[in-house]
């Protein structure tokens, strides 16, 4: 598994035979859910199950971020770059005091790009009825699992990530890809 952190420059030729995914979701007022997904990710044993060797993961939350307007933009390109390379774009809205809106953005931009998502809902976060309606609603929206406490919430979404990167690099290794 290869991480890439923001706003790291990304190595185009490591994308090549990986699937990718973009952690998508809540950082400011918020646990590093993003460090706990990928300590899980890590925790999976390779089997037939689970092969996350050519896992790209894409972490947008830096250690240290410094907020003015250079390293806003600069973020900002970062994400824009990783969520058009991606694979699975990962949806995690953790309970916090934010609504977390650019999370909501990227929910809505990417819902019908035809890159697989997995949306993941700690119970508390404040829009969870509007996420959980709206995905609903839409029967071509990928599912949405809300999860009662945080380690659930982390440990599944971290699982659902493995099984569909293993499915996608199995497709792929096939030479085609998993909607074929």
């Amino acid at each position: 598994m290869r991480i890439y952190t923001a706003p790291e420059k990304l190595k185009i030729s490591e994308l090549e035979d990986a699937v990718s995914v973009f952690l998508s979701g809540g950082i400011t007022g918020c646990r590093n859910w993003q460090e706990d997904v990928i300590t899980a990710l890590g925790s999976f044993p390779n089997t037939a199950l689970y092969n996350l060797d050519s896992l790209v993961v894409f972490n947008p939350r830096r250690e240290e971020f410094v907020d003015d307007d250079v390293n806003a933009i600069a973020q900002i390109k970062w994400e824009h770059v990783c969520l058009e390379l991606c694979d699975i774009v990962s949806v995690f809205f953790p309970a916090s005091e934010s609504v977390q809106p650019i999370t909501l953005y990227e929910l809505g931009k990417y819902s019908r790009s035809g890159k697989s998502q997995i949306v993941t809902i700690q119970s508390g976060y404040k829009r969870e009825l509007d996420v959980v309606t709206q995905m609903a609603l839409d029967p071509g929206l990928s599912e949405c699992t809300v999860y009662q406490n945080y380690e659930d919430a982390v440990f599944n979404h971290a699982r659902r990530i493995a099984g569909v990167a293993s499915y996608i690099g199995k497709s792929l290794k096939r030479g085609r890809f998993a909607n074929d």
